[in-house]
């Protein structure tokens, strides 16, 4: 189970990485008791748990059949690059809602990360370009005008 032990460590930086960042935001008002750290620190409690969790049944439970298995890259590779590519658009997708904003990054993340997971045909792109205009404008104009709360609008547009 060496790959339980890499994932739950994975997790556990993950975790400290997400409470370390929590640390920074702004101290709870004083008549808030909670102040806007509080959940962020939870989820990263949460998580280093389930990560503590996972490394643990790997670094326990390691059977015979499971050492030995030596990996495959080839089909590593196979079996998880839509993994890979979705943790890699999703990442440019963040770095893109700086510059373009979260209107025009999301117009175009949505409809490659729907066309990388599911099928490539000409119905399937016609219905991704749609169902990402109808969701993007209206969480836009719901966030916007309803809620009176701005999503990033970008540096360069």
């Amino acid at each position: 189970m060496k790959h339980d032990r890499i994932a739950g460590i994975l997790l556990i930086v993950f975790a400290a990485f997400i409470y370390w960042q929590s640390c920074r935001l702004p101290e709870p008002l004083l008549q808030d008791k909670l102040g806007p750290d509080a959940l962020p620190k939870l989820y990263a409690i949460i998580l280093g748990s389930l990560g503590l969790i996972i490394s643990a049944k790997g670094f326990f439970k390691a059977t015979e059949k499971n050492k030995r298995i030596s990996p495959d890259w080839k089909t590593w590779w196979h079996d998880y690059r839509f993994v890979v590519f979705s943790f890699v658009m999703f990442f440019v997708y963040i770095q893109a809602m700086k510059y373009a904003g979260f209107l025009i990054a999301t117009l175009l993340y949505l409809p490659a990360m729907m066309l990388v997971i599911g099928s490539r045909n000409k119905k399937s792109v016609l219905t991704a370009v749609i169902t990402t205009a109808c969701v993007t404008l209206g969480i836009f104009f719901s966030f916007t005008y309803l809620l009176n709360i701005f999503l990033p609008s970008g540096t360069v547009f």
